[in-house]
């Protein structure tokens, strides 16, 4: 495991061999497996082996994710300290590993292309130390690398893989580096948006990285990393670089030379014909099912006296195979919709008991919509004396339940009301 090995070498002061070098490149972080460091799931899942209820994680997830991560998450409280634990678990958004292609072709390709051949080069972000270790040999050879890394655990990798470099194991914003100190930036900037606490850098953190970045970089100098969208329409024009117009005129046309090198690489690079492939499958590879209306007048079980018409019979078929929003103005028989989706699932057996929820005023107005268009089918409606507080229980006893997923994936089962339940007249 690359930890122990870590605190091997460390206890016997020294560098990895070849093997254990290639054991250390193969840690990615901990953006893969962030699930280990759910704490209250642990305690959870350690109270309901003991026996006692755990509020809010049902029996079945806990299980789920102890036979995963409860493992996992025990060796790691043992190996890691609670400081490196922290950082860790601070770490998880944004650890993840970039590829060798875009790291080898992309990031250093453009390095190359714009001529550069070796200074003082920082990555911010380094993890492990790809970008550092996959430097085209002649600009290694000529340059001095300074890191930035987060975790304590993968800082510490990164000294053993790069004894040659400076590695600051922190947070980029709280690593003293000399201001105008560097002449290429390069790397993959992490995206989170909540960013570090500053008056200077009040962006995202994607931007802060950015922001910082221009700070550190002597004039002239190049920064070549992964950027998102945002960060085009807010770092280079901030009134603190226009107030020097040569730093300025600098990064326009260090910009301007890098979008000329992307492109003229992505004309010319061996990987155009993945890259077409893969925006093909991604982009053009998906058509719009484009819905017919049913071709007979009535669903089975309708009344004869009423014909859906062809938008509402299309939204009824859509609802049949996929979740629909269906952004149908007032007036346009939403109702119906509704009602023949709620009895169609309950004749194909894709429900057994179709709930609709209705605002307590449209109770009244639904209900008889529904009646219109299934005379014959069995309908739970709450009156008003169902809302009284003796009788709401009682009501909603008899009413089904739905499922709600938070975003931590706790699971609640609520009943709806007010509500119409639907019941088929064949299956009485």
């Amino acid at each position: 495991m690359a930890l122990e090995l870590v605190r091997a070498l460390e206890a016997e002061d020294r560098l990895p061999n070849a093997g254990e070098k290639r054991l250390l490149a193969q840690y990615t972080g901990w953006g893969h497996s962030p699930q280990v460091f759910d704490e209250i799931k642990a305690i959870d899942w350690e109270a309901h082996q003991r026996g006692h209820y755990t509020y809010g994680n049902d029996p079945e997830g806990l299980k789920n994710w102890a036979d995963r991560f409860h493992g996992p998450y025990l060796a790691l409280r043992d190996l890691l300290s609670s400081e490196e634990w922290s950082r860790a678990e601070g770490s998880i958004l944004n650890a993840h590993d970039t590829s060798r292609e875009v790291v080898v072709h992309g990031l250093w390709g453009i390095v190359r292309r714009l001529g550069f051949d070796g200074g003082k080069i920082l990555e911010n972000s380094a993890g492990i130390g790809h970008v550092i270790g996959l430097a085209p040999e002649y600009i290694a050879a000529e340059s001095r690398f300074t890191a930035c890394e987060l975790d304590i655990v993968t800082g510490r990798m990164l000294k053993l893989l790069y004894p040659q470099a400076t590695v600051h194991v922190m947070g980029f914003q709280d690593a003293k580096i000399p201001a105008h100190s560097q002449d290429l930036v390069v790397g993959n900037f992490p995206f989170n948006k909540q960013g570090w606490p500053s008056d200077k850098y009040p962006f995202s953190l994607h931007n802060q990285f950015f922001a910082r970045s221009l700070d550190l970089t002597v004039p002239g100098g190049l920064i070549v990393a992964i950027a998102y969208d945002e960060v085009h329409d807010s770092n280079t024009g901030k009134p603190r670089y226009v107030k020097n117009p040569e730093r300025t005129a600098a990064a326009q046309d260090a910009q301007q030379k890098l979008k000329d090198a992307y492109f003229q690489w992505a004309r010319k690079s061996d990987f155009v014909p993945e890259i077409e492939a893969e925006y093909n499958a991604i982009r053009n590879a998906y058509r719009q099912r484009q819905w017919e209306p049913a071709d007979f007048r009535h669903f089975p079980n309708s009344s004869t006296t009423v014909e859906l018409r062809p938008h509402q019979k299309t939204s009824v078929a859509r609802n049949m195979v996929e979740s629909n929003l269906m952004a149908h103005p007032v007036g346009s028989g939403k109702t119906y919709v509704y009602a023949t989706t709620a009895m169609e699932w309950k004749r194909l057996g894709l429900a057994s008991k179709p709930a609709i929820a209705v605002l307590k005023s449209t109770i009244g107005q639904v209900q008889d919509a529904f009646r219109r268009l299934y005379p014959q089918a069995r309908l739970l409606v709450p009156g008003e004396k169902d809302f009284s507080r003796e009788n709401r229980q009682k009501m909603l006893a008899r009413t089904p339940t739905v499922r709600r997923h938070s975003a931590n994936q706790k699971t609640a089962h609520l009943p709806v009301s007010p509500l119409l339940t639907a019941v088929s007249p064949r299956q009485g």
